[in-house]
């Protein structure tokens, strides 16, 4: 990687874990009678407004226009926090969202033996030990690879089709009395944008060009009107 000062530049070198250990302690690597100093180089994308990871706070992914704090996770600059007690948002928000998974799913069985409903489609979802705790063995399960997204068969009389299973969406057809029908469900994370889950969804919308199809989602897809 090219320096700012000219005639220089930064070499990102892989190493196995002991040797790597090695020359950290040792912070500088002998190349031609030349040392030159070596370092760690750790590069996690962390925007700088809302303290969210995989994006920065120049793209169009981050939702928040007022900044968070890296300390207290209260809404004013890190620089400016005067608090004693530290606060990850980033945990927080996981835990509340992990909570209210938890609560949903829970309530999961006892309103489907209210509606009897033949099919759901849940993003989201509480996972446990790679399933949904608290559904019916009986019940067909279809996940998408993150386990984010989710479609459920409670009727025994449907015979689904597994047509995809990708990263953010998974896609079933059931055959009904009439005609086929294409069934997505699908999750977009809001620390990554919607694009991978759109493509996703539109290839295989495209694959189905003659077919009524059923799409329910969770796109995240915030305004900043909303905070």
């Amino acid at each position: 990687m090219r320096d700012r000062k000219e005639g220089t530049s930064h070499w990102v070198l892989e190493a196995p874990c002991e040797a790597f250990f090695y020359l950290r302690r040792q912070r500088k690597i002998p190349i031609k009678w030349t040392m030159y100093q070596m370092k760690e180089f750790l590069h996690i994308k962390r925007c700088s407004t809302c303290k969210a990871y995989r994006h920065t706070a120049n793209s169009k992914e981050c939702k928040f226009t007022t900044p968070f704090c890296g300390c207290c996770g209260l809404r004013h600059n890190t620089r400016n926090c005067r608090n004693d007690e530290l606060y990850c948002i980033n945990c927080a928000e996981s835990n509340r969202n992990r909570a209210r998974a938890k609560t949903a799913t829970n309530q999961l069985q006892e309103r489907a033996s209210t509606i009897k409903p033949d099919v759901i489609l849940v993003q989201e979802q509480y996972i446990n030990n790679n399933g949904i705790p608290g559904i019916p063995q009986t019940w067909k399960t279809f996940s998408s690879s993150n386990q984010k997204a989710a479609i459920l068969i409670p009727s025994p009389k449907l015979k689904p089709a597994l047509l995809a299973t990708k990263v953010n969406m998974v896609a079933l057809k059931i055959q009904t009395s009439s005609f086929p029908i294409a069934i997505i469900s699908a999750y977009s994370s809001p620390a990554q944008g919607v694009h991978t889950t759109l493509r996703e969804i539109q290839e295989i919308i495209s694959s189905l060009p003659e077919e009524n199809i059923i799409i329910g989602d969770d796109l995240n897809g915030h305004n900043t009107l909303f905070h």
